[in-house]
């Protein structure tokens, strides 16, 4: 067995660890090139989107990206 597969089982490692802070969230209102730029820039898989409240509504991962623009090009 490799090291990593040891890191993540051992229950001394917490997700605080590892994650990254301060969160970078979108808003659903937000441009949907400014959260693909958020994803390419940071490297993120995916983002939180949050209401005017900062309450977590949903997430926006980067297949929901490529689905969107696909979308959007299938229409024009």
């Amino acid at each position: 067995e490799n090291v990593a597969h040891y890191y993540i089982l051992d229950n001394s490692h917490n997700v605080e660890g590892a994650m990254t802070t301060p969160a970078k969230t979108v808003r659903a209102d937000d441009p949907l090139g400014a959260a693909l730029e958020l994803l390419l820039d940071r490297g993120f898989g995916a983002l939180p989107v949050v209401d005017d409240n900062n309450k977590l509504v949903g997430m926006l991962s980067a297949v929901d990206l490529l689905r969107a623009f696909q979308d959007t090009l299938e229409k024009h």
